[in-house]
């Protein structure tokens, strides 16, 4: 009650003290200020506690402090390996993991195997060669009336080869090149994940690229780091779950899949999707903060940091905002 009666000044000035930076409070409403400030004060009661459980070690509530330093350090980076009930959930939401750089991955040898592929201590992609595909089933113009003149925008003033297709279905020899070791980058704004588009026997095809494709071209991986901004693209399901709903307790089904992972097992690093259905206005203005940021001239920072500091962009901060997740590892933007 005595947070909502404060004025904004005065509640981003207290969240100012508590340690968030400023730029990140600017486009923020009361209501999200609010919420902020609630779940910071949160996170410090709970440090609290924690440090109380160990008043009598001195070096124990120490290295409690530097643990939570280390954690929220923006060199850092927290890698989820979540089982099949966990995964639907938004753990990237908890004020522990507030603007942190965040990613899921289907095991921990995937994620070890990655970044034992890479040429140099971080992925780093070439954001001049990249495709984007935009409303191909022709029903959502106000997706293309939103993001179309920001990718021009962007394409024009970085001088960047970028190509796409608007309005309607990509043929499969762009679909090819855009996938292919050409592009480190490759946007998707539709309906889904693009399965109309690209189906997954496709996708899975591209798991035998030939090792000597892979010499030639620095890049490490057979396909581009990928952003599907689409319903549920990220969303990870059992194929035969919705058939034994009605069936006794403990039946069996399979493991949870869906296109995020086809992306990964065939080659790319890293592959931003929603976890759930969202609105195309607020998730179109999430997508337009997140492109901004990670292809920003000096930015520094991984499309995992991005996709968590981007949430703040978005009006229904928990039931659009945290929807998008990062699956696979940090890739930086050259």
């Amino acid at each position: 009650n005595d947070v909502s009666r404060m004025t904004v000044a005065q509640i981003k000035d207290e969240l100012f003290t508590l340690g968030v930076p400023k730029k990140e409070m600017r486009q923020l409403r009361k209501c999200a200020l609010v919420e902020r400030l609630v779940s910071e004060k949160c996170r410090i009661r709970m440090l609290g506690r924690g440090r109380a459980l160990f008043s009598d070690d001195t070096d124990v509530a120490l290295s409690l402090d530097e643990a939570q330093d280390q954690t929220r350090s923006p060199t850092n980076h927290v890698i989820l390996v979540l089982d099949e009930q966990l995964q639907r959930f938004p753990f990237e939401g908890l004020s522990i993991f507030m603007g942190m750089s965040v990613s899921r991955v289907p095991s921990v040898p995937f994620a070890i195997r990655t970044l034992a592929e890479s040429p140099t201590e971080k992925f780093v992609l070439n954001p001049s060669n990249a495709r984007y595909v935009v409303d191909p089933e022709a029903n959502l113009q106000g997706t293309r009336q939103r993001v179309v003149p920001v990718l021009e925008s962007i394409k024009s003033k970085n001088k960047w080869n970028w190509e796409g297709v608007t309005g309607e279905n990509p043929s499969p020899l762009f679909m090819h090149n855009a996938l292919s070791l050409e592009n480190d980058l490759f946007l998707y704004f539709g309906h889904g994940g693009g399965e109309k588009i690209f189906p997954k026997s496709l996708l899975n095809g591209n798991r035998c690229s030939p090792s000597s494709l892979r010499k030639e071209n620095s890049r490490p991986h057979a396909l581009p780091t990928t952003i599907l901004m689409g319903c549920s693209s990220g969303k990870l399901e059992s194929i035969n779950h919705k058939k034994s709903e009605g069936s006794r307790l403990g039946s069996m089904h399979y493991e949870p899949e869906g296109i995020v992972l086809n992306y990964l097992l065939s080659g790319s690093p890293c592959v931003v999707g929603n976890l759930w259905d969202v609105t195309d206005r607020d998730i179109d203005r999430y997508c337009i903060d997140l492109l901004h940021e990670f292809l920003a001239e000096r930015s520094y920072r991984s499309l995992s940091e991005c996709v968590a500091s981007s949430r703040k962009s978005c009006k229904l901060s928990y039931l659009v905002g945290l929807a998008p997740v990062c699956y696979g590892i940090p890739v930086y933007c050259r």
